[in-house]
This record gives C-alpha cells, sequence and structure tokens, in this order.
C-alpha cells in the first residue's frame, strides 16, 4: 500500500502542477479575449467613421480630426500598445487583410485630397466607389477579428473541461486516498481495541492502566473505586468456568450502567477491577456505585446471585495524591468492605 499510495502522491503533484498552468493558461485567455473584442469594436469604429469622412468630404467638409482619429485606431489595430489600448492580434490572415486596409486607406486619403482641390465629378465618384470597396475591406478584418475571437473562446471552453477533468481526478484521488486512511484507522482501532481492552468485558486492561498510571489524577479532582467480584470461585466450581465468565461480564455490564460515559474502568485480575471518575466527590462515587451495588444484588438474569465488594477513594487536587496511592487505598477500604459483609475471601 505505500508505493500504492505513493504514486498518488506523485500524480496527484502533478496533477496540481498542470492544474496552475491550465489555470494561468485560463487566465491569460480571458485577458486576450477582452482584448479581442476591444479589437472588434474598434474595428467596426473604423469601418463607420470612414463612410462618415467620405461623406463629409464629399459635401465640402473637411475631416482632418476624424482622419487622425482612423489613423491612430488603424495603426495601434495592427501594432498594439497605445491610447485606445488595443492589441495587435498574432493571426496572420487577420494581420494580412488589416496591411491591405491600411494600404487602401493610404489611397483613399490620397484621393480625399484630390477632391479638396478639384469639383470633377469623375474625382468625386473614384471616392466613393473606393469608399464601398473599403467598407467591404473593413467588413472582412472584422470578421477574422470575430473567426480569431471564437478560436479562443474554444480553446477557453478546451482549457475548462481540463480544469474540470483535472479537478475530478484529484478529487477522486483524495477520496481513495481518505478511504484508505479510513481503513488504516479503523485497522489501528481495532489494534488499540485488542491491545487496551479486556476481550471479556470490554473494558480496559491492566496494561493500558499501566501506561496511564502517571497521567490519571494529575493536578485534579477525582475518585477511583476498586472492586472485587463475589464468590467467582465458588460460581466456577459450581457451574463451571463458562458460567463464571457470564458472571463477569453480567456483572461488568450493570455495573458500567450506572457510570458516565467519560468514566474509566479497568480490569486488574480475574475477578478485580477500577473505576476511575474523574471531577467526581466521594458523594457521587458512592451514591452511583451503591446504585450499581443494588443492580447486580437484584440481577436474576443468570439464575444464581451476584454481588461484588468496593472500595472507595477520593483525591483533592490540591493534595496532589498519585493514582497508585489511591488505588492502594481504595483496595484496602475494599477488603475492610468484604470484611464488614461477612465474607472475608478473596474469591
Amino acid at each position: 500500500m505505500g508505493k500504492h499510495t505513493f504514486g498518488e502522491q506523485l500524480l496527484q503533484g502533478m496533477l496540481m502542477l498542470i492544474l496552475l498552468i491550465l489555470v494561468a493558461r485560463s487566465a491569460g485567455l480571458s485577458k486576450q479575449i477582452q482584448g479581442t473584442s476591444r479589437v472588434i469594436n474598434y474595428a467596426g469604429i473604423v469601418r463607420g467613421c470612414t463612410q462618415r469622412v467620405v461623406k463629409r468630404e464629399l459635401s465640402g467638409q473637411t475631416s482632418d480630426e476624424l482622419i487622425s482619429y482612423l489613423d491612430a485606431i488603424l495603426s495601434e489595430l495592427q501594432g498594439g500598445e497605445g491610447t485606445y489600448q488595443l492589441t495587435a492580434l498574432p493571426d496572420a490572415a487577420y494581420q494580412e487583410q488589416l496591411s491591405e486596409q491600411q494600404t487602401e486607406w493610404a489611397d483613399m486619403k490620397q484621393q480625399i485630397e484630390e477632391v479638396r482641390q478639384s469639383s470633377d465629378p469623375t474625382v468625386r465618384s473614384a471616392l466613393f466607389d473606393a469608399s464601398e470597396s473599403y467598407y467591404d475591406l473593413c467588413d472582412n478584418t472584422v470578421s477574422l477579428a470575430e473567426a480569431y475571437s471564437e478560436k479562443l473562446l474554444r480553446l477557453s471552453g478546451i482549457l475548462a473541461w481540463c480544469i474540470i477533468l483535472n479537478l475530478a481526478l484529484q478529487t477522486v484521488i483524495i477520496l481513495h486516498r481518505t478511504w484508505l486512511a479510513t481503513r488504516v484507522f479503523r485497522r489501528n482501532v481495532l489494534m488499540e481495541q485488542k491491545t487496551y481492552l479486556d476481550s471479556l468485558t470490554g473494558v480496559y486492561n491492566r496494561r493500558y492502566y499501566d501506561e496511564l498510571l502517571h497521567e490519571l489524577g494529575q493536578g485534579e479532582d477525582y475518585s477511583v473505586i476498586f472492586i472485587d467480584l463475589d464468590h467467582l470461585k465458588l460460581v466456577n466450581d459450581t457451574y463451571g468456568h463458562d458460567a463464571g465468565d457470564r458472571y463477569i461480564q453480567r456483572s461488568v455490564s450493570l455495573i458500567r450502567a450506572q457510570f458516565r460515559t467519560t468514566d474509566m474502568m479497568f480490569r486488574f485480575g480475574g475477578d478485580e477491577f477500577l473505576l476511575f471518575l474523574k471531577g467526581c466527590s466521594e458523594d457521587i462515587a458512592a451514591s452511583l456505585i451503591e446504585k450499581a451495588y443494588a443492580a447486580v444484588q437484584q440481577d436474576s438474569t443468570l439464575g444464581h446471585g451476584c454481588s461484588f465488594s468496593y472500595g472507595i477513594f477520593s483525591a483533592k487536587a490540591k493534595d496532589n495524591i498519585p493514582l497508585k496511592t489511591a488505588v492502594m487505598e481504595a483496595d484496602q477500604r475494599m477488603y475492610q468492605f468484604k470484611k464488614a459483609h461477612g465474607d472475608i475471601r478473596r474469591a
């Protein structure tokens, strides 16, 4: 699985690099599309403005300001970088058409000068015919710019699909890696359960207690309850060890039902258990264990009596009493309880 995971990490890294390139290219393409839109707009302005110039000149009005305006636009359309922030489109057909348009425009400006200096109808007719031809030329230029813009839009669509596919692949990889991580986590949980949980009762085992010994109870109030199941040896001898196991399981289940889910229960040995109650006073601990004691004694599920002895010890944070000392004291109190109730046998 390690090699497989490394391969996925490598693939995801490559996909991320590709995604960054695609996003950067898409951003650049978006800027190009915006620039092309301006080019199309101004190419259309040239087409319309030229007709206005010719109309004015043929009516005897000079249009030097409009002519200068057209000169500036045409120059910027071809070379870019000017007053109108136009882009020189890198399209061969468009540039060739624009060059032809520039040449025709130069010829038309010469004809405009001739019209200004002559009243010959033939000269005026020639300018009109030239303007009609120039209009068609401008129209072709606009069409080529639009075709280039459509090409950019198609490329933008392809890039968008590539980005979507890239993200989809990364999502699949992430989901797969999450699934693998979940499997590992579950396996680790199961291993931890096998390592730290008692297989018979499901409570923590002595090994886990030993690992937590120097952590539990540090700087906090707590209570511990030492529990010893009564008559386990008698149950084993009378009904068999399977019955003894059921006795342990049932008793532990009834005891745990009276306590919080945050309270920790450890199995110390065959019939010995410890409850660690964080932030719990002795009065509350006594109330809970008495309820558990009554529940176990009143239970008739197994067909024979059940009982346990217990001892409680509570510690304050200010006293800084080690957990090991508290457990030893609770164990002694449990023995006193067993003795007081007429059963001094540590069954």
